[in-house]
């Protein structure tokens, strides 16, 4: 059932800035679009969000930020959730589906630094915080004299970190801190090639339950075609490399031009000494073919022996 009847749409967000940014972002595009339409803000407080001292991979991966947002759809209490789709695993439960992506934002990392220094100008042995094995061991390939620094919490929270001089550096996603009005705060940008970004950064997706199909008629108008191009690739190639286990892995699309794509990947060892990386091209109706046969490439150069090594731990 939908509450669209009486013109009533609820959305399931997390609580932070971030999310509530992007949840407002939705809730403006679609009344832009549906003068009429109410909506209603609920924020739901995530596994992710109660267990702030200890990595995302010790306790059970990204996943631990939707899970009470998707249950809460599951019971009827919102309609739709809106999410940042590199917190999002590649499966989600029965009854839900992602229909919505909107327009990506900047899906490179960034670096934070205080005194602004960049990267290769960062003295030996300076701190380092990111809370992501995929960063940590991409980073370590750039400069491995660097001390590396698990790191958790919102992005204020971690910028207040780098300030009180817990820190030396931060690494974080751009698409955030663009959206929160923190540009300035960048001290510079890592390629796309040189660090390698989480599958889905940079995009909000937008959740509903299946049989929902007025709502997904509705949140079809703020769709955009290549986002989705992009995260259907990028989510199937984390599928074929092993589904939603907390590996050192990334994936990024790109799109060339009107009609070709790019499709980059890896996959490491936690301790980064093994380090699998290829990139496809072709047509951009090929996306989830291309993205496949790069994931067969990679385990066939040896990502299988990565993946298994870690399974066994």
């Amino acid at each position: 059932m939908t509450n669209l009847m009486s013109n009533l749409l609820r959305i399931g967000t997390r609580g932070s800035k971030l999310a509530l940014w992007q949840a407002n972002f939705v809730k403006q595009s679609l009344q832009k679009i549906f003068p009429e339409l109410l909506v209603y803000l609920k924020i739901i407080k995530t596994s992710g969000d109660n267990f702030q001292d200890r990595s995302l991979s010790s306790i059970g991966g990204k996943g631990l930020f939707v899970k009470e947002i998707e249950e809460a759809m599951l019971n009827g209490q919102v309609d739709i959730a809106v999410h940042s789709m590199k917190d999002v695993p590649v499966t989600i439960p029965r009854g839900l589906e992602i229909p919505t992506f909107l327009s990506r934002e900047d899906p490179r990392d960034v670096l934070l630094s205080n005194g602004k220094v960049e990267f290769e100008n960062l003295a030996r042995s300076s701190v380092l915080g990111t809370g992501s094995l995929r960063r940590q061991v991409q980073i370590k390939k750039l400069r491995d004299d660097l001390e590396l620094k698990p790191i958790r919490g919102n992005v204020d929270t971690r910028i207040k970190k780098l300030i009180s001089g817990q820190y030396d550096a931060l690494v974080l996603a751009s698409a955030g801190i663009k959206r929160l009005g923190l540009k300035g705060e960048i001290t510079q940008y890592f390629s796309t090639t040189d660090i390698i970004p989480s599958a889905g950064q940079g995009i909000i997706g937008i959740e509903c339950r299946e049989n929902d199909i007025e709502i997904k008629e509705m949140i079809s108008n703020i769709n955009d075609s290549n986002s989705m191009f992009c995260i259907g690739a990028e989510r199937n190639f984390v599928a074929k490399m092993g589904g939603d286990c907390s590996l050192p892995l990334g994936c990024y699309c790109e799109i060339k031009d009107k009609n070709k794509i790019q499709i980059s990947g890896f996959v490491a060892s936690v301790d980064g000494k093994d380090f699998i990386k290829d990139n496809i091209s072709g047509s951009i109706e090929d996306n989830i073919k291309l993205s496949s046969q790069l994931a067969e490439r990679i385990i066939s150069n040896g990502g299988k022996e990565i993946i298994g090594s870690f399974d066994s731990n």
